[in-house]
């Protein structure tokens, strides 16, 4: 009767040990895998490189954030083209504003004079 308790734990442990490992190899697999150079950003090593945190992105996907990247960065490029002439509209009237204030001061100056 012990014999066969110890067959059945042994049987068990084995039956589980065997499901963990159709497990692990159904959703831990290896893939090779191609890439042209440029295109890895995981740190090449001299041996054997570690892709295990590398996330493969779609082209679409990229293509899509780059040109928003673009979008927005031409928005800010208008936006500081916008405060730039603003603010150079703005000196030419405190120069104007300061020139009208020394004709003003000459003019008065002038009419004393008279």
């Amino acid at each position: 009767m012990r014999d066969l308790d110890e067959k059945n734990e042994a049987q068990d442990l084995a039956q589980k040990k065997a499901a963990e490992r159709i497990m692990k190899i159904r959703y831990n697999y290896e893939v090779i895998v191609y890439l042209k150079q440029g295109l890895v950003e995981v740190p090449q090593l001299p041996v054997a490189t570690d892709y295990k945190d590398a996330v493969l992105v779609s082209k679409d996907v990229i293509a899509y954030e780059n040109n928003e990247i673009i979008h927005r960065g031409n928005k800010k490029v208008q936006l500081m083209n916008a405060i730039s002439s603003f603010k150079t509209g703005l000196k030419q009237v405190r120069f104007q504003k300061k020139r009208l204030d020394l004709e003003i001061k000459d003019f008065e100056e002038r009419a004393k004079d008279v």
